[in-house]
């Protein structure tokens, strides 16, 4: 029942977003952007994507260096299944998806390998906070963020600075920490609470990869590249699409259509991602009815080849689909001990 009630809460957000996506909007043009595009483009679009993938698994390798480390390939492979579960998943559980995977082969620490994936995570919300403040710039005087927007932005920033601040402070003061931890968990039972206080101690040691300060810019570097990456292919897809605005008005979307999906809610992000993407565009002066057919396609761009990826990586994988589906079993942080989570 609770992963039952799970896809039944993604449908209903996606089906809420997507009401609005197509509310008052003019179908005739949305129809005539599918008809007169060139869909060519996609593409080097969907290549593009690809490749900037293999900047994601460079990033990834890196901070699973300190568990034990994973080679580039690995490091690709698995994060593709986990995006390809992430966009049939609801509440991306596909992220646990992929620490069960590195569980399996080499046989990491899952809930420390979640940590390296919260800091992932907390690096691209970071950056993509960074684009739509830069984006917006060149528009300080012509453009205004609407509602919708600027709850966005606001949300993501609550969302990401915290989690990036509560993040730096645990690594800088692990016993401190600790001792949160164990207050907090000294009402439950003892199994319990012995539980909860391996988890954490796992997850500390999953977040010591930012001790090392010399792999910050590094890091820096290679978050911006990804985006820069994932940009390239909403320029191809609106050329193929035949969007005429400004470059600067894709970066803007490509900030806020992922940040409207940071959150978990719905599979894949259906529904918040075509609304941030639509409304960035309808601000630029963009028709509705192009501004959405472009949010499809270019969603569409971004979430059918990595999932067909995936399942296919899945199938050589040689793992069952009811294992994928109940990965957090092997979150009990009963490997990790206190020592090596405060070294």
């Amino acid at each position: 029942m609770l992963i039952n009630r799970r896809t039944l809460f993604a449908l209903a957000v996606s089906v809420a977003f997507l009401a609005v996506v197509f509310w008052s909007i003019d179908f005739d043009e949305f129809l005539d952007a599918f008809a007169e595009a060139n869909y060519l483009w996609l593409i080097p679009a969907v290549i593009v994507y690809f490749l900037a993938f293999t900047l994601r698994a460079w990033r990834w390798q890196s901070l699973l260096a300190h568990l034990g480390g994973v080679t580039l390939g690995r490091s690709y492979f698995v994060a593709t299944i986990g995006y390809a579960a992430n966009n049939v998943l609801p509440l991306r559980l596909g992220e646990f998806v992929r620490a069960y995977l590195l569980r399996r082969n080499p046989g990491l620490d899952m809930t420390a390998s979640l940590a390296t994936i919260a800091v992932e995570r907390i690096l691209d919300g970071l950056t993509l906070l960074l684009w739509l403040g830069i984006g917006l710039l060149f528009f300080a005087s012509t453009w205004t963020l609407s509602p919708l927007l600027t709850l966005a932005a606001q949300v993501a920033a609550v969302v990401f600075i915290g989690a990036g601040v509560a993040v730096i402070l645990a690594v800088l003061f692990p016993d401190a920490a600790l001792r949160v931890s164990h207050t907090v968990t000294r009402p439950l039972p003892d199994r319990y609470a012995a539980r909860m206080m391996g988890i954490a101690e796992s997850l500390l040691h999953g977040f010591a990869a930012l001790k090392d300060a010399r792999k910050i810019p590094f890091w820096f570097v290679v978050s911006n590249s990804v985006w820069a990456g994932e940009a390239l292919v909403y320029i191809l897809v609106a050329v193929a699409m035949d969007v005429d605005t400004p470059i600067v008005v894709l970066f803007v979307a490509v900030a806020a259509s992922n940040l409207a999906t940071a959150v978990p809610s719905s599979s894949g992000g259906i529904g918040p991602f075509e609304l941030l993407a639509k409304e960035t565009l309808v601000r630029a002066g963009v028709g509705a009815g192009l501004a959405t057919a472009y949010a499809v396609v270019i969603h569409a761009t971004l979430w059918v080849p990595v999932t067909i990826a995936g399942a296919v990586l899945l199938i050589l994988e040689g793992v069952p689909l009811r294992e994928v589906l109940r990965p957090t079993s092997g979150m009990n942080g009963s490997d990790n001990g206190q020592a090596r989570a405060t070294e």
